[in-house]
């Protein structure tokens, strides 16, 4: 029984990554500066403070991030001719925490007024990974010198 209630407890008290993500197919440049201008409201309104500039993930558009610990990230970005919005943390405990299912409510019902049909939610075996420009720099096996 102890070691039952050991694993209980080792399993509660681990972070779990939480990741919702929506996407649109072929956007044009006006849905891009849509998808800013809400993702830029959304990420103010929950608290969010802007780090597109330093951001490592290629074709970034905006970034918006909360203070540690347990980060929140809400951002957009351009991939493979979609527009793709993140918003994403690491929290301990099953349930995310109220500001991150606050700011998911907001972007969802957002995104979901401004493209409609056109607005495809991803469930989380379905995202498109976050890659950073360094890697890349693994990409190509390295010869070796036999």
């Amino acid at each position: 029984m102890a070691a039952v209630s050991g694993i209980a407890l080792l399993l509660a008290s681990c972070d779990n990554y939480h990741h919702d993500q929506w996407v649109i197919r072929q956007p044009s440049p006006a849905n891009v500066r849509k998808v800013k201008s809400v993702v830029d409201v959304t990420a103010r309104e929950s608290g969010l403070r802007p780090i597109t500039s330093p951001s490592k993930v290629p074709d970034t558009i905006t970034c918006h991030e909360s203070e540690p610990p347990f980060q929140i990230t809400l951002g957009a970005r351009k991939s493979d001719g979609l527009l793709i919005v993140d918003l994403t943390c690491f929290h301990p405990g099953v349930k995310p925490p109220a500001r991150y299912a606050t700011a998911r409510s907001a972007i969802a019902a957002r995104l979901h007024a401004s493209f409609g049909e056109r607005l495809e939610t991803r469930a989380r075996e379905e995202v498109i990974p976050i890659r950073h420009a360094s890697d890349t720099a693994f990409a190509a096996p390295v010869p070796r010198g036999d």
